[in-house]
């Protein structure tokens, strides 16, 4: 006989049962996923193999400021058929082919290039053959371009930009002063100490844009009054094999159409044929070695390749003699004796003459004279100095005696600013200093004890500078007086912090805080379920995990391990459980939603 205890343990097992086998499995018992394979098909340096060799071109070319173009040249009548600067009365003024490398730095090479022959004709001498440093404007005129690509029009506005885009002079240095190394990450603190003596500076720079076929007389014209040109065009693989085979002077590539630019070389010289399609071809340098073309050179159709229909960049060199002249003591006091140090340079001949006016009515022919100064104040020491081909130049510096006070600099760091000090957007931070006397020259700044660096307005991007960050920084005036270092701190949180429910898992049915079967249509807790979570935060960290059950907060936990328990809540009836997580900035997001059902465990107790 069976009894009523018996009777009820049956019943409530049925029922269980009846719950389990009875729930609908979800149709979706295994997880498909599309996988999308993206291939970077743009590299940021395109090569062109042939025979080994890699031939390296860019990945773009910044385009030159319209604003700043220069008038195309008047056409010279009378343009004579035939002209180049390799063989003009009898002599090359152009300088020997480099090689670039593996780098897209060719826009860098051809205004090098392109100035090392202007060098050679301003001072008369084709043998001069000055060799300039690319490494140089990639390391220290970073503003120009980059391995990826660049201008040279802007290579040459920054070697004359006396700022701190343009390393603070005007001017490029030899090679000798900082070698090249196919890498635009080298610092610019490479260069060897002496380096200031051996800059290099232009006068003037600019560039015109031609149309072909029109335009091909003012390019002659150009290139006949200025010297070599510098220019772009469509550099092929096809062109790259050619170069490689073609090593003839009288050879020249035919005419190709090109409707865009990924190289620079540099024009330096043409020869008219009527039996070619387009009357002719340049003749063009280019920054491949010298095994490429003959040593080096090339030939190339009027108009093939887009070679004579987008920019035409220019330079011009004076050849005077580089002034400069150092002191010491920098901040002299009234009455102290000061050596001043003539370190002019000529890069041919010898300095013969030097004149200095020290401003306050004495002068002196020495090289190196000594003076002294019996007020305190600012005196305009100017020194003109001459060299053996009778070229004359000079250079004006103020000396400050009796400065000894440094400068003194303040901070300003601007961006939103959540919780906690905590700043949730890209900065600003602003640097000013303030000197009475002679003025700042410069202000310094380190992150996090990087090297230090002159500052120009700063914005740090959220998103790189994420977490805690030092900046130490510090002031010189034109004296020379060094302020102490000083520092801030600043904290940034650009993302939320993420929340993750990793139990219960939506379609699983929970016995007594177990997963008992999974993959069903909806979620089952039978008996409490002490949920778990996953948190993350990349830089603030958690600071408070709030509950929510069918919307309404239930607790608040501050500390971990964050957990809460649900139990005997709206039992039977479908219910919906959720957190939302804060970060110490003030920054917070919600996990995905659970829906569930939860049973008492009282109805299937002692069932067994």
């Amino acid at each position: 006989m069976i009894t009523t205890q018996t009777q009820k343990r049956l019943a409530y097992g049925i029922i269980f049962l009846f719950i389990c086998m009875t729930l609908p499995v979800s149709s979706n018992t295994t997880n498909n996923i599309n996988e999308t394979v993206y291939s970077n098909l743009l590299d940021i340096n395109y090569n062109m193999e042939n025979e080994n060799q890699y031939y390296f071109v860019m990945d773009y070319i910044e385009e030159s400021p319209t604003n700043e173009i220069s008038r195309k040249p008047k056409v010279q009548t009378n343009l004579i058929s035939e002209f180049s600067w390799k063989d003009y009365e009898g002599k090359d003024w152009t300088s020997s082919a480099k090689n670039q490398g593996p780098c897209g730095s060719c826009w860098a090479f051809a205004a090098v290039s392109c100035l090392e022959s202007i060098i050679n004709i301003a001072w008369d001498d084709p043998n001069l053959d000055v060799d300039l440093s690319e490494q140089y404007i990639l390391s220290c005129l970073s503003n120009s371009g980059s391995c990826g690509g660049g201008n040279s029009y802007s290579a040459f506005k920054y070697i004359k930009r006396n700022e701190t885009s343009g390393n603070d002079c005007n001017g490029i240095i030899t090679e000798d002063c900082l070698f090249y190394q196919a890498d635009d990450s080298v610092s610019c603190n490479e260069k060897s100490i002496d380096w200031k003596q051996n800059l290099v500076p232009i006068t003037n720079y600019g560039y015109w844009r031609p149309n072909f076929p029109e335009d091909i007389d003012a390019i002659k014209t150009d290139l006949v009054n200025r010297g070599p040109l510098v220019t772009y065009f469509l550099a092929t693989g096809d062109f790259a094999q050619w170069g490689g085979t073609h090593h003839s002077p009288n050879d020249y590539y035919p005419y190709e159409q090109g409707n865009s630019a990924n190289h620079a070389v540099i024009i330096v010289g043409f020869k008219d044929d009527p039996s070619i399609e387009n009357g002719g071809y340049w003749i063009c340098k280019n920054s491949w070695g010298t095994s490429w073309g003959y040593d080096g050179f090339f030939n190339i159709e009027y108009g093939s390749l887009n070679i004579d229909n987008v920019e035409i960049t220019w330079v011009e060199y004076e050849p005077n003699p580089n002034v400069d002249f150092s002191h010491d003591p920098k901040n002299p006091k009234s009455k102290e004796t000061i050596i001043f140090n003539d370190i002019s340079t000529s890069l041919k001949g010898e300095i013969e003459s030097l004149y200095w006016d020290f401003g306050d009515g004495t002068t002196s022919t020495q090289k190196n004279p000594m003076k002294s100064y019996s007020e305190i104040g600012t005196y305009n020491v100017n020194l003109t100095v001459s060299d053996s081909f009778g070229h004359i130049n000079s250079v004006s510096k103020n000396i400050y005696v009796g400065d000894e006070i440094p400068p003194i600099t303040t901070h300003k760091i601007t961006g939103t600013l959540g919780e906690n000090d905590w700043y949730l957007s890209t900065i600003g931070i602003r640097l000013d200093a303030s000197d009475s006397f002679s003025g700042v020259e410069c202000t310094m700044y380190s992150i996090d004890g990087s090297d230090f660096q002159k500052y120009t307005p700063l914005f740090l991007s959220a998103k790189s500078y994420q977490g805690e960050h030092t900046l130490s920084y510090y002031s010189i005036d034109k004296s020379g007086n060094i302020e102490d270092e000083k520092t801030c701190s600043f904290k940034i949180d650009s993302y939320n912090p993420e929340a993750t429910i990793l139990k219960p898992l939506n379609g699983t049915l929970y016995l007594m805080n177990v997963p008992f079967i999974k993959k069903l249509d909806d979620t089952i807790i039978i008996g409490p379920l002490i949920p778990k979570f996953e948190f993350f935060d990349a830089a603030s960290g958690i600071d408070e995990v709030h509950y929510y059950l069918n919307n309404r907060r239930i607790d608040v936990d501050d500390h971990p391990p964050y957990t809460c328990i649900i139990n005997r809540l709206h039992l039977g009836k479908e219910c919906s459980f959720k957190v939302r997580v804060y970060d110490n900035s003030g920054r917070s997001s919600e996990s995905e939603t659970i829906y569930f059902k939860q049973f008492s465990i009282g109805l299937l107790k002692d069932i067994f």
